[in-house]
């Protein structure tokens, strides 16, 4: 349908670079337009007091029939036009105008421009223009536009899907007649497609004991980060050990296989090593992922420290039998690491037989133990035992010393036990008083009471003038030469063993005698004098 109504208008379209859509009064149809009427039911611009500004306005059309937009101005003649195919549902965009259905001369009046997108795309840049022409004089416009010559113009910018937006302008006609004006409208429709851009970053975090012992295990730990955004695959973490380093499985190097990590997901991982050697370890790792994204860690410096053990032991190189006699034993930590739980041993001896033990030592019949506890770099500490043997021999002791993550030492001592010659001479008789022209027998006794054999021994006896040598027998016989009796030496006398002579003299004068011995032997520097009294009487 159409209609001949003062102030309508009919839009007609023009696609040419950007989209731009126009119409004018008069124009033929194209089939791109849309005529309508709304019933009569209110007052129009037309009716209303003259503004200065434009009127306010309804900024959200009614979309309950789509569009166009069903108005329920009854004072306003719509008309409305879908570009680019005049059908809405296949259109880009659509303008609705509304004027009123009548004006009065160089009165005020205004009227409704309503611009939608039709589409469910955005629109931008959308740019509408009306030109008066020259009937009519320009008052103001919601929102402000821009003038030139007769023809008014508003960037409206970019339009959501099926968004309106209205303008209202506000003219006065100066002619009498039939006024109107010609819109047009340009937009550039964008088919925008977006793809995530992520940036994937890794990061590689190890860290490992400043100090261990060598026989401790070098444990580092390793953090696998992805602290980026995206995923990233195939992400693999390489250590090359430093030299001297192996793992608890004999490798020098090693690969672990992180696989695919998420933004912000983490990794953990244990890498056991063991050192060779004392020294200054560095270690460090480096992760890399698809596309050669790679990173590193820092360095770790670990200091691998060794306790050395040092053992010595003295003690006297020669003793006496049943004389107690002592060893001392000192260990010192050489090395630059703690000797942890320090033990020493020492044997006892065959032949030997302890006596004390310092320090708290723990003995049995066969060796004292010492808990010496940690010894620091440097640290010494000293224990002392002491030791009888009751018979003559050589006596060789070993002490070992050992600490977690030392090599264990030995010292020894060897001590000569000696026996000790003691010779008991004894002289008795074996009656007493005698008288003048009797025998009388002397009973001559040695014992040897030390701990080793005595040799050589020699004993010789004096007579006074009371008394004649008669015979001599026992262990060795015996000659005399005027009053001394010289017994023969006595080759060897074993500890505790004795040997006995008996000496026969006759009285030959009454008195008060004496029976001198005098004994010397290899093992006595002085000899040993001893005598017997009789008494002899007539």
């Amino acid at each position: 349908m159409r209609t001949s109504l003062p102030g309508k208008l009919v839009l007609l379209a023009a696609l040419t670079g950007m989209t731009a859509l126009t119409g004018c009064e008069g124009s033929g149809s194209r089939g791109s337009r849309y005529l309508y009427e709304a019933p009569p039911s209110r007052t129009g611009f037309a009716e209303r007091a003259e503004p200065t500004q434009p009127a306010e306005m309804d900024l959200t059309p009614d979309r309950s029939g789509w569009w166009p937009t069903m108005h329920t101005d009854s004072a306003t003649n719509w008309s409305a036009m879908a570009f680019p195919t005049g059908d809405a549902p296949t259109s880009v965009i659509g303008v609705e105008k509304g004027y009123p259905k009548e004006a009065r001369l160089n009165q005020q009046f205004s009227y409704k421009i309503l611009v939608t997108n039709l589409t469910r795309n955005n629109l931008e840049s959308v740019a509408l223009s009306d030109d008066l022409g020259s009937n009519v004089k320009y008052v103001s416009s919601l929102p402000s536009g821009s003038m030139s010559g007769s023809r008014l113009s508003w960037m409206l910018g970019d339009f959501k899907p099926q968004e309106t937006k209205p303008v209202l302008v506000s003219v006065v006609p100066t002619v009498e007649g039939s006024v109107g004006s010609c819109a047009s409208v340009s937009y550039v429709s964008a088919l925008c497609s977006s793809v995530p851009v992520v940036s994937p970053k890794l990061k590689l975090t190890m860290t490992g004991p400043r100090e261990v012992i060598k026989c401790d295990e070098i444990v580092y730990s390793l953090e696998v980060s992805n602290i980026g955004t995206g995923s990233l695959s195939d992400v693999r973490v390489a250590d090359a050990l430093p030299r001297g380093l192996q793992t608890i499985d004999g490798k020098s190097s090693v690969e672990l296989a992180v696989g695919t990590l998420e933004p912000g997901q983490t990794r953990r991982y244990s890498i056991r090593t063991k050192p060779s050697a004392k020294g200054t370890y560095e270690g460090r790792a480096t992760v890399v992922g698809e596309g050669d994204l790679r990173a590193e860690s820092g360095v770790v410096t670990t200091i691998v420290r060794e306790p050395v053990l040092k053992i010595t032991k003295t003690g006297p190189k020669e003793s006496y039998t049943s004389v107690p006699f002592t060893y001392e034993i000192t260990v010192t930590n050489t090395g630059d690491g703690m000797a942890v739980a320090t033990m020493l041993e020492d044997a006892i001896p065959p032949g030997a037989t302890l006596m004390t033990a310092s320090d708290r030592a723990v003995a049995t019949s066969e060796k004292v133990t010492w808990n010496m506890g940690d010894l620091a770099p440097g640290a010494s500490k000293k224990v002392t035992m002491t030791l009888r043997g009751e018979s003559p021999a050589t006596v060789r002791s070993v002490a070992t010393a050992k600490a977690t993550c030392a090599e264990s030492v030995t010292a020894s001592a060897e001590t000569v036990l000696k026996g000790i010659p003691a010779i008991l001479l004894e002289v008795v008789d074996l009656a007493d008083p005698i008288k003048v022209g009797d025998n009388v027998t002397y009973r001559i006794t040695v014992t040897n009471q030390g701990s080793a054999a005595d040799r050589n021994i020699r004993i010789v006896c004096s007579l006074e003038e009371n008394q004649q040598f008669v015979s001599a027998t026992g262990a060795t016989t015996g000659t005399a030469a005027g009053s001394t009796i010289t017994l023969q030496p006595l080759a060897s006398l074993a500890p505790k063993a004795q040997a006995v002579w008996s000496v026969t003299v006759r009285n030959v004068k009454a008195g008060d005698v004496r029976f001198k011995l005098t004994m010397t032997s290899e093992n006595l520097t002085r000899s040993v004098e001893e005598t017997e009294a009789t008494n002899v009487w007539e």
